[in-house]
């Protein structure tokens, strides 16, 4: 979290930028290049160019230093964790603007995505569909994810639930290791909560995963870019009108979470128009006040009302935070 809460130069309301990491980004989470490249301007001091935000980066379970306590995961359509996350934020910073979807009781003014698999079934044809894709994509980002669970041996091992000690021992085996195989040894048995989880296979839980047929439900400004390159998320519904709220943009190439442009590596074109975006959001557009759910600390735990089967709190000496499993 940047700046800290204690920074006696910030106002309570400053905005509170959140941002949250792609499957591809499991290994470093919060210090992905493409998500510095909108975080460092957005909390840079105003004076020196920045929108002189606050910002937070939630990071997945196991990723990016982040324990596996729990023989669990955070598959692509579980989104527990992102919300026991935004209600400790909404806790600490009451009166700050959110910028990051749960329609009518969203807790974000704005939201804003970028290169995101609107189909998952389609995403993954693409990266399992050819040779090259395979090998290049497919190959690349399951090996990634193996990386990240193999960290956590010890916990694993540790479980009681011996069906994900098994499946992460036949994964072990494997030379190389593909988004699929990964997805069907490990994620859609133990990518969540039940329910939905488990799936009975890859293609139920893609199509579940999807958020294509979500966007209806948005009701805060939403903005969405990706690229008619993308090898990736390689479909995009460009055409889609049906919502007010929601914006999409499919730019003339930009690969996926790329958007390179000459000069220096790290400024990307997408930069300004997020930030313009988060901007806007943030102080020039009126959101009607929405009578989103209270938040009690019961037993210590920070709850929500209505949903306490979640809920995060403070252990230690602060600064860590655990949420239910």
């Amino acid at each position: 979290m940047s700046p800290t809460k204690a920074d006696p130069f910030f106002a309570e309301t400053t905005p509170v930028v959140v941002a949250l990491h792609g499957v591809g980004g499991a290994r470093i989470g919060s210090h992905e290049a493409y998500l510095r490249n909108i975080v460092a301007p957005a909390v840079a001091p105003v004076e020196e160019g920045g929108l002189g935000y606050r910002a937070v980066v939630v990071n997945s379970r196991g990723c990016a230093g982040v324990p596996l306590s729990s023989p669990q995961l955070s598959g692509l359509c579980h989104t527990d964790d992102f919300r026991q996350a935004i209600h400790y934020i909404a806790n600490m910073y009451p009166k700050a603007p959110l910028l990051g979807l749960e329609g009518e009781q969203c807790r974000l003014v704005s939201a804003c995505a970028l290169g995101t698999p609107w189909d998952c079934v389609k995403t993954s044809q693409s990266l399992e569909g050819t040779w090259f894709s395979r090998h290049a994509y497919s190959k690349s980002l399951g090996t990634n994810l193996r990386t990240v669970l193999s960290r956590h041996r010890d916990s694993i091992h540790s479980f009681p639930d011996t069906n994900f000690e098994q499946a992460f021992s036949t994964l072990s085996t494997l030379s190389l290791v593909t988004a699929s195989q990964f997805d069907t040894l490990i994620t859609i048995k133990f990518g969540g909560s039940s329910p939905p989880f488990p799936f009975p296979d890859p293609h139920a839980y893609y199509a579940y995963s999807s958020s294509y047929n979500k966007l209806d439900q948005i009701r805060i400004p939403f903005l969405a870019f990706n690229a008619d390159d993308d090898p990736v998320a390689s479909w995009a519904p460009q055409d889609y009108d049906d919502n007010e709220w929601v914006t999409l943009v499919v730019t003339r190439g930009g690969g996926h979470l790329g958007w390179f442009q000459s000069g220096e590596a790290e400024d990307r074109w997408v930069r300004r128009p997020v930030l313009e975006w988060l901007r806007a959001t943030a102080e020039d557009v009126k959101v009607i006040p929405r009578n989103v759910r209270g938040i009690e600390c019961k037993d210590g735990w920070l709850v929500e009302n209505g949903s306490e089967h979640l809920g995060c709190r403070e252990i230690g000496d602060g600064g860590t935070i655990q949420g239910t499993d």
